[in-house]
């Protein structure tokens, strides 16, 4: 599953056309997870990983990323460029794990942008929440992506990797097959507001966390 979330990570990458900026809110992503062969892995890791979800959260300077990959792990990923740190803490059955780094060098972690896949968009469009989508088709050697993304908003997510520069606007969903198992990720909730921004952006390392790096 580390691995997928590494493909994923290639094919969203900030550096989406501004269409009206938004300054801060969140999105928070429903995941439905289907194995699309007999195999017995899919079959497991399904089973594993329902009830997913994810979250993106963003202000100025400051974004946040959270994935809830079933019963596998949780994953949280903070930057903050005004104070130039970034905190990821790894949640599993066995335990509880946090990093924290400079931001830039959280961004120079991140995979680079696959800059060699195939891009085909489509005259086919649907609303999702009230907003106009429409369809993109993204394919390399080792997956295909379908995106349905607007151009009625953009947000910059300051160094998380999450937007493909070749589609032309925001993914309000997506999906994937790959080793036999489809992920769909579709918005079910959208605001342009956040309450409690030093809670939500916070870089402090919390309680209970095994600490695997941190700079002071």
């Amino acid at each position: 599953m580390i691995k997928f979330l590494a493909t994923l990570s290639l094919v969203f990458y900030v550096g989406v056309n501004a269409i009206a900026q938004q300054k801060e809110g969140f999105l928070e992503y429903v995941i439905d997870v289907q194995a699309v062969d007999t195999s017995l892995t899919a079959r497991q890791q399904v089973g594993l990983l329902r009830n997913s979800s994810m979250k993106v959260s963003f202000m100025k300077d400051k974004s946040r990323l959270d994935f809830k990959m079933g019963e596998m792990y949780d994953i949280t990923a903070i930057v903050d460029w005004k104070i130039n740190r970034s905190l990821t803490l790894f949640t599993t059955p066995k335990g509880k794990y946090a990093t924290k780094m400079e931001a830039e060098q959280y961004k120079a972690s991140q995979p680079a942008p696959d800059t060699t896949m195939k891009v085909e968009l489509v005259e086919e469009t649907k609303k999702i929440l009230n907003y106009t989508c429409k369809k993109a088709i993204l394919k390399s050697n080792e997956a295909e992506f379908i995106y349905w993304y607007t151009n009625e908003f953009t947000v910059d997510l300051k160094g998380q990797s999450l937007v493909n520069s070749n589609i032309p606007g925001f993914p309000l969903e997506f999906q994937t097959i790959k080793d036999g198992i489809l992920m769909n990720f579709k918005v079910s909730n959208l605001s342009f507001k956040i309450e409690n921004k030093n809670t939500v952006f916070s870089t402090a390392i919390p309680t209970g966390y095994t600490v695997i790096s941190d700079i002071q």
